[in-house]
């Protein structure tokens, strides 16, 4: 089986062909595009070209997008899957309002339920960064929300009249003292980042050992994982495919329960 699976981010939107054996193919395109021509269209009909597609499973942040994504897909297939609390099946949800849940942090759960196992914690850097916590006495039970270091960047540019935008990406050596105000900036941010993810993940990491009486996983993913301090923990899995992959197994499981109620309904 092979499903095009869809991440629709707030920046970007991750589209890839996933099967048994792992993701095939992937594209990405700005979110905003997606309201915008047939750009969406067309790379959907390019990726799905030679494939053996049953169906599309996606999630989105970007409510707005809905409408447009459905117009796209709805050429290709009937098979539209959209991951949501009511939509998940496989995992046990121990949360207040499951609807209040990002789709991309359920399709995070999923797949890391399915690959590594539980207790894991799922640390996705976009635009914002979001720790989702999987443990097996409550399955999907929350996480935080923080905001992601381009965001912590930027706000200080936009925020004050003379601080300049810098770009994360060029920094590399992180002194202790700045010399100049970007240098300054970048110590406050990335270095000031990884303190803030460590102060968010070790309570985390802590309380489900204790709980689960074994160490949890640690599985990394998001477009800004690059930026991730690689020392702060060991035995970091890195996955940028977890969201796609979650989508993937979501998807499966949704069908298989739909196929067993209709044969056990037949057959009453």
């Amino acid at each position: 089986m092979e499903v095009l699976c869809i991440d629709v981010g707030n920046t970007n939107t991750h589209l890839a062909i996933v099967g048994n054996a792992g993701v095939v193919k992937s594209e990405k395109i700005e979110t905003e595009s997606i309201a915008r021509g047939n750009l969406m269209g067309s790379l959907v009909d390019k990726m799905i070209a030679g494939s053996q597609v049953s169906g599309v499973s996606f999630c989105s942040v970007v409510p707005g997008i809905y409408p447009h994504l459905l117009k796209h897909l709805r050429i290709f297939t009937t098979n539209l899957f959209n991951l949501t609390a009511k939509t998940c099946r496989g995992l046990r949800i121990d949360y207040p309002n499951p609807s209040e849940i990002g789709q991309d942090r359920l399709a995070n759960a999923v797949g890391a339920q399915a690959i590594y196992g539980v207790p894991s914690i799922v640390i996705d850097m976009g635009t914002a960064i979001t720790l989702d916590v999987i443990s097996p006495d409550r399955g999907y039970e929350g996480g935080v929300i923080a905001p992601g270091l381009k965001v912590m960047s930027k706000y200080l540019n936009e925020k004050t009249a003379l601080l300049p935008e810098v770009n994360p990406d060029d920094w590399t050596d992180v002194p202790v003292l700045g010399r100049s105000t970007k240098e300054a900036m970048g110590i406050g941010c990335k270095r000031g980042f990884a303190g803030m993810l460590r102060a968010l993940v070790e309570p985390i990491y802590l309380d489900l050992k204790e709980r689960a009486g074994n160490d949890p996983e640690i599985i990394l993913a998001g477009g800004d994982a690059r930026h991730f301090p690689k020392d702060l923990f060991k035995d970091l899995q890195i996955n940028e495919d977890i969201t796609l992959i979650g989508l993937f197994v979501a998807y499966g499981r949704f069908y298989s329960d739909v196929a067993n109620t209709q044969s056990s309904v037949g057959s009453s």
